[in-house]
């Protein structure tokens, strides 16, 4: 009695296995053929697209780049060349717009065809907002502290920069400027360096060589002690002048050549 109802159920068993290996099986083929025919599915319509646009000058023949300053319009035009006298509806746009965004310089970039023969790019420029110094090279450098490019003679910008020097001075560049636009401090002195000691303070170096301690509790108001101070001061008093420290509120001491 329990042999026969264990080979019943031996044989229930063997059926479900049989059958759902079965189900996995023509699953399995039809992947496969589905694969297969979307393969060539696509391959027949990109060929009847190239006949298409070939017959009916569907085709890349001209390339319109605006927002350039930086950046020199032949590098876009190497990267869009390969695609010339291709069908304009088979253009790898975001391909190409990754290719773009490699450059250095470029921050953004939208691409847009006309259907017909010319494709549209629209460049994003990173702004520079100072130099870094860092290991002898400068860096051009963006409000976020990061680097876009080697300060370059090829490279000609219409702004004149400060210079960052010490460590994390790039990432807390852009904080300082807003405290010196805030003070108008560029208005009375041609700063060219800011150099930012033990990654908590600031010293300012003027044009005229001087050296500017800022606190680092609030630089705002150290700048605002020197402008009262410098009222107080001649020409010929801040030529002999190395050093003024500004740390503390109450008192600035001056360094002299």
């Amino acid at each position: 009695m329990n042999v026969s109802l264990n080979k019943k159920k031996f044989q229930i068993i063997n059926k479900k296995n049989f059958l759902f290996f079965f189900i996995i099986s023509c699953i399995f083929f039809l992947l496969i053929l589905f694969y297969y025919n979307l393969t060539k599915i696509e391959y027949y319509t990109k060929k009847y697209i190239n006949i298409f646009s070939n017959k009916f000058d569907y085709q890349l023949t001209s390339l319109e780049v605006v927002g350039l300053k930086i950046v020199n319009v032949k590098e876009i035009e190497n990267i869009i060349k390969p695609y010339y006298n291709k069908s304009i509806f088979l253009l790898p746009l975001k391909e190409i717009s990754n290719s773009l965004r490699e450059k250095s310089w470029i921050k953004n970039v939208n691409i847009a065809t006309n259907f017909k023969d010319i494709v549209y790019i629209n460049v994003e420029e990173y702004n520079p907002i100072a130099i870094y110094l860092f290991n002898n090279n400068k860096y051009y450098i963006n409000k976020k502290g990061k680097i876009i490019d080697l300060v370059r003679a090829d490279i000609v910008l219409k702004n004149e920069f400060i210079i960052f020097t010490g460590n994390l001075s790039n990432i807390h560049a852009e904080s300082l400027l807003k405290i010196l636009k805030l003070n108008s401090l560029f208005l009375i002195e041609n700063i060219i360096k800011a150099n930012f000691v033990g990654e908590r303070r600031w010293d300012l170096i003027l044009d005229n060589r001087i050296i500017l301690k800022l606190s680092e509790e609030n630089p705002s108001t150290s700048i605002q002690n020197y402008f009262n101070l410098r009222k107080n001061l001649n020409n010929n008093e801040l030529i002999s002048i190395k050093e003024i420290d500004l740390r503390d509120f109450h008192k600035a001491i001056i360094k002299f050549k």
